[in-house]
């Protein structure tokens, strides 16, 4: 993986598709986004109830334009039939590089369909997707607030290692100061 990466546009999983957004996903972003809002706000600072088709749009077209320039990688998580938005996740250079082969992995599941076990077989099809030939990333991490159970567990059911905790290191979205859970995965680890 260089500086350059022609990202691999859709994964299919058990029970959902993962891929990229595209231009007309407004409306199912901005419906999985205000019906989820209460299940959201604790952890999601972006979170909104009253998000507009407008606004969910532009943001679906800055994250496929993000794509295009390899800059950051989100994804939609949709059912089968692409019709509902089940969530969304991806590959984010947040404190890395393309170089460094490294990205953490972001992501939230609506309210309809947390405590399913979909998050812990999306993060699965992540980190296999990810470590193999199409993406090549060599380290994968996940951060979630302490306080955070559901995302914690996930992490753990799907096999990642938790190196530390950033001690009182953001603000939550409650404006108090928060720890941060950091889990990590390797290739090597990873039987490859």
């Amino acid at each position: 993986m260089s500086d350059y990466l022609v990202a691999p546009e859709r994964c299919e999983g058990e029970g959902f598709v993962l891929r990229s957004y595209r231009p007309g996903d407004g409306p199912l972003l901005q419906e999985a986004t205000n019906a989820s809002f209460s299940h959201l706000v604790p952890w999601m600072p972006w979170a909104s109830a009253t998000q507009t088709v407008s606004e969910a749009e532009r943001l679906a077209r800055e994250f496929r334009g993000r794509w295009l320039l390899a800059s950051d990688f989100t994804l939609a998580i949709l059912d089968p039939a692409e019709e509902v938005l089940l969530g969304g996740c991806g590959f984010h250079l947040r404190d890395s590089s393309l170089a460094l082969k490294a990205a953490e992995i972001g992501m939230w599941i609506r309210a309809s369909a947390a405590g399913q076990g979909l998050g812990t077989r999306v993060l699965r099809a992540l980190l296999t997707w990810g470590f193999g030939p199409d993406w090549g990333w060599e380290r994968l991490t996940w951060r979630c607030d302490a306080r955070n159970e559901a995302s914690r567990r996930t992490a753990e059911k799907a096999g990642l290692c938790l190196e530390g905790t950033l001690l009182r290191n953001e603000r939550g979205t409650d404006g108090a100061l928060r720890d941060t859970l950091l889990f990590a995965a390797l290739t090597e680890t990873r039987g490859r």
